[in-house]
């Protein structure tokens, strides 16, 4: 007791709640501070926590509310990780078979590099062919395509089945020189596919990571099912896909107005600048189509973070020109709903939307850019 009266003379009895900042796929989403995790409360000032980096400290007016707060917003986060797990797992699954592929068509195309070498031994064996008896196992020959002239050309030995003459031989290697010339011509279409897929399974990761609730947890599973990751139908219905058509255009080019129908991913989020410019944020797949190429204009400014995973967000110009704070406070909101969420700074691209233009062969949402400008901001909660 002397010492709970001692905390309190020295004015050290303060209800507190310590946060650590989260990062990653395993971010909880719906908190009071989404981009933190409660770990540890007290009813006295916590000094061992003060100078530990990426600890927030939060004073409490309460020890009731901080113990409602802090295993409320647990209980929270546990529920809503029971809920993205089993999405998680098969999209980290996926990703994995991803990288795997990718490895091995790599290897493919590094082996590719003997191709050369076949025809090379093949055209030698032909040339020299009248000194190559049936039943040799290696030839040494002059390379004669290499030097100045036959004294000076380097010679190579290669083996050769011992079950053929010269000309069965050469026969050989040119069959191998085809199949791996045939290869190559389809190997980089196959990496291009591979590499559109896994940018795809890393978004709908990052959107697993960015859905706040369980609604929009089940719209990233229904993505999910719609890719043929998971079993159950996430097709869209004939209304969804009607709505995800592009509106039709007047005689100006513009999008006829309207009210926007949200997609099949749920409602973009609707914010407002400080400056008073609408600020759209897609916060899945479906969503960043939205926003980007449904309800931008062409001298709407897109934003992304860049380099990962992350939300599409646009600013309407409405005819006015974007100042440079509007365009930071955008920047930060596209750093927070992205992969980045947990970092101190983060770049940030953005460019007009007339220079997004969609990924060929990619999913909802997969775009590339032009003409992008980059600014390095904190990562910002637009709804704290």
């Amino acid at each position: 007791m002397r010492g709970l009266a001692a905390l309190f003379d020295n004015h050290h009895w303060q209800p507190q709640l310590v946060e650590r900042l989260a990062t990653g796929e395993s971010q909880p989403a719906l908190t009071s501070s989404p981009q933190t995790v409660p770990i540890a409360f007290a009813p006295y000032v916590l000094e061992q926590y003060a100078e530990v980096p990426g600890i927030l400290i939060r004073q409490s007016p309460s020890i009731n509310v901080l113990i409602d707060d802090f295993y409320a917003r647990s209980e929270w986060r546990d529920a809503m990780e029971g809920v993205r797990n089993p999405v998680r797992k098969v999209l980290q699954a996926q990703r994995d078979r991803c990288k795997r592929k990718a490895d091995l068509l790599q290897q493919e195309l590094e082996s590719l590099r003997e191709a050369e070498q076949y025809r090379l031994q093949a055209e030698l064996l032909l040339t020299y062919q009248q000194q190559i008896s049936q039943g040799q196992t290696t030839v040494t020959l002059q390379n004669f395509f290499e030097g100045d002239s036959e004294l000076d050309a380097p010679a190579i030995t290669f083996s050769i089945d011992p079950r053929f003459d010269a000309v069965g031989n050469a026969n050989r290697l040119f069959n191998k020189y085809h199949k791996l010339r045939r290869a190559a011509a389809l190997l980089p279409a196959q990496i291009e596919q591979n590499a559109t897929e896994l940018a795809t399974i890393e978004q709908l990761l990052a959107d697993l990571m960015l859905a706040d609730t369980p609604a929009e947890v089940a719209l990233v599973k229904a993505e999910v099912q719609s890719a043929g990751y998971m079993r159950g139908s996430g097709a869209l219905s004939s209304k969804e896909k009607k709505l995800q058509k592009t509106p039709k255009k007047g005689k100006s080019g513009k999008p006829l107005k309207g009210k926007p129908v949200p997609p099949g991913g749920g409602v973009p989020l609707h914010l407002r600048s400080r400056d008073g410019f609408t600020i759209l944020v897609g916060k899945n797949s479906r969503q960043n189509e939205e926003v980007t190429f449904h309800q931008a204009t062409a001298n709407d400014i897109w934003l992304h973070a860049r380099g990962v995973p992350g939300a599409h967000v646009i600013i309407k110009a409405a005819g006015r020109d974007i100042p440079a704070s509007t365009i930071e406070q955008a920047a930060g909101i596209a750093a927070y709903y992205s992969q980045s969420r947990g970092s101190t700074t983060t770049p940030v691209d953005y460019t007009l939307q007339r220079h997004v233009r969609h990924m060929k062969g990619g999913g909802p949402g997969m775009v590339i850019y032009e003409r992008e400008r980059t600014v390095n901001v904190a990562p910002e909660n637009p709804q704290p």
